[in-house]
């Protein structure tokens, strides 16, 4: 996945996390997919890989997370989330 394709996905799939949209959030994501994270708050940067991206963002209480996203044929097939320290 190219830096462009990477951040139109990160993108959307904050969009549709805040907006809590079940059918949104679920288009980007295999039917067999492993995932695991709370809600996705502020997004601050993409970084992208071979088949993977990760989305680093602060959640609602100012946490820096990173979400590491692994894809398959364009659909999230796995996904874990990783969190900083609480802030001060």
């Amino acid at each position: 996945m190219d830096r462009d394709a990477a951040q139109e996905f990160a993108t959307a799939w904050a969009q549709d996390w805040n907006d809590h949209d079940l059918d949104r959030i679920m288009r980007h994501f295999a039917e067999d997919v492993v995932f695991r994270s709370p809600v996705a708050a502020q997004l601050l940067d993409v970084y992208t890989g071979i088949d993977t991206i990760v989305i680093n963002y602060r959640n609602r209480a100012g946490q820096l997370v990173n979400e590491i996203l692994s894809f398959d044929g364009g659909l999230v097939v796995a996904g874990h989330g990783t969190y900083g320290p609480p802030p001060a």
